[in-house]
């Protein structure tokens, strides 16, 4: 499959897509599909200051600080790295925060869902955007207080933000759907890459989470150039525990990630049709 063909197919729902691949074979061996609301909205941040709306000629500094240039990976909402099998699946063994064997199920679902990775809302819902004016846009998403000691966190600085190696902008015609315009982004995570935050006596890492960035250096206190944060769920609203743990990528020493991220461009009511959602 192809990353354009990727990208088309991901659906009017989803716009965020992580597949690890195995360098021995080529072949995909687990993918991850979802969405970011602020993803889709990262334009109006731009029309803003290209309508006049930025503050005197510093138009081309603040357009800067919108466009998609990095992608990283994170693990934050794992306090352990370590596993346990599932019908013959090696999942993570315990997800959320709290002590680990002295929490219910229930309460890790709630606190890996309420641990938010960064810039704007997971999901569709545009409800949850950590109290910013507009999606995409406002503060650094500061480190957490209850910061996992374990966890690489996209906001931290503790993972290498990857180039954007791949861009290409679909025009109408070969849109996912009429009447937008498909802005597509891809970057591929190298095993190199993934090793420096794997625990040296793991042959694999679980991944949680990838983050969209316009600049590539971390500064402590400062706005750092994140764009939207993903944070990995199960597409369908109804899962259990064990579906979270299971759609947690598990990624090999051997292994790639590639991030295609999309925004799509066109009228809310082409959008969000009902027409749109099957």
């Amino acid at each position: 499959m192809s990353l354009i063909e990727a990208s088309k197919n991901l659906g009017m729902r989803d716009n965020v897509l992580l597949q690890v691949i195995d360098q021995g074979t080529g072949k995909i061996v687990q993918r991850a599909v979802g969405h970011n609301s602020a993803t889709d909205t990262l334009v109006s941040g731009i029309c803003h200051y290209l309508i006049g709306d930025g503050v005197l000629n510093q138009g081309p500094y603040s357009l800067g600080r919108y466009i998609p240039k990095y992608i990283s990976l994170g693990t934050i909402g794992l306090p352990t790295q370590e596993y346990e099998d599932v019908s013959g699946v090696q999942v993570p063994a315990f997800i959320g925060e709290g002590s680990v064997g002295s929490t219910s199920e229930a309460e890790q679902v709630s606190n890996y869902i309420s641990h938010l990775p960064g810039f704007g809302a997971d999901g569709t819902s545009t409800s949850l955007n950590n109290g910013r004016s507009y999606f995409g846009l406002g503060p650094q998403f500061g480190t957490e207080g209850t910061t996992l000691e374990s966890g690489v966190e996209l906001s931290n600085g503790s993972f290498p933000r990857v180039p954007i190696s791949f861009r290409q902008v679909l025009s109408s015609s070969q849109s996912e759907r009429a009447k937008t315009v498909d802005a597509i982004f891809s970057a591929m995570i190298s095993s190199s890459t993934l090793k420096s935050m794997r625990n040296p006596e793991n042959d694999y890492i679980f991944i949680s989470e990838a983050g969209l960035w316009s600049s590539k250096d971390y500064i402590s206190g400062s706005e750092n150039g994140l764009l939207a944060g993903y944070r990995i769920l199960p597409t369908s609203s109804e899962y259990t525990y064990d579906d979270i743990r299971k759609s947690i990528l598990r990624v090999g020493k051997n292994q790639v990630v590639q991030v295609v991220w999309k925004i799509q461009v066109g009228s809310i009511e082409d959008l969000t049709s009902n027409e749109g959602d099957e």
